[in-house]
């Protein structure tokens, strides 16, 4: 009986992102599977955090890792508010999925990139969020700016079933 849960909390663990606590793996493609063979209409968004890497290296994985947990939640707030109740959120590596049969694509897209826009300023210290970025290679010749994380979106085309 041990070994059966371990082997199910093993199995549960590795189908949901750690991070996000949002499905990952086997589980989004299942899903991406069962729309496609079921013939349903849907669009794909795909987001990824743009400059990610950048408050990476400059905060630390533990808040990075906060920005992807509020990112995935609140995505899924968006989605409920404004999808369908057939919608689905997932991730895969540090992208996010979103399967919905909404009728306004377009205001879905723009709510969510909106609200990460206007909320992941509150993971930067004051100095940083208020120049509106990181200083890169501070006092160099190169010094830049890695200006505030914001999504970058596109739309997966929608694969067809082969019969």
């Amino acid at each position: 009986l041990r070994v059966q849960s371990s082997i199910k909390r093993a199995t549960r663990e590795n189908l949901h992102e750690s991070r996000t606590g949002l499905p990952t793996g086997p589980m989004v493609e299942e899903e991406i599977n069962r729309r496609v063979m079921g013939d349903v209409s849907y669009t794909e968004l795909v987001y990824s955090v743009e400059r990610f890497s950048a408050y990476h290296n400059a905060y630390g994985f533990m808040a990075a890792n906060d920005v992807l947990n509020h990112a995935g939640k609140m995505i899924q707030t968006v989605v409920v508010d404004k999808g369908t109740s057939d919608d689905f959120v997932g991730i895969m590596n540090d992208d996010f999925i979103v399967l919905t049969h909404s009728a306004d694509v377009e205001a879905l897209d723009h709510e969510i990139k909106t609200r990460f826009g206007q909320e992941v300023k509150a993971f930067y210290n004051f100095m940083d969020a208020d120049r509106g970025g990181l200083v890169i290679n501070e006092g160099t010749h190169d010094e830049t700016i890695s200006p505030i994380m914001e999504f970058a979106s596109y739309t997966r085309p929608q694969p067809t079933q082969t019969r």
